[in-house]
């Protein structure tokens, strides 16, 4: 696969998101995966982010093709 001005790594992560929004995981799981800020007072300034367990079960449906 070659790189060029259409393909870059912010394609990949709204890809990745889209899939992810479309299989039903929880979108403040999608922001702590791709890195997003949580605004929301409860997300964004007491939570310590999810767990690994949580991320992976949300990436094991990541399905392309």
């Amino acid at each position: 696969m070659r790189y060029g001005p259409q393909l870059v790594f912010h394609s990949i992560r709204k890809t990745v998101v889209m899939i992810l929004e479309n299989a039903s995981v929880p979108e403040n799981v999608v922001a702590d995966i791709v890195g997003h800020e949580k605004i929301t007072m409860t997300y964004g300034l007491y939570s310590g982010g999810l767990s690994l367990t949580v991320k992976r079960e949300a990436l094991n449906k990541l399905v392309y093709g």
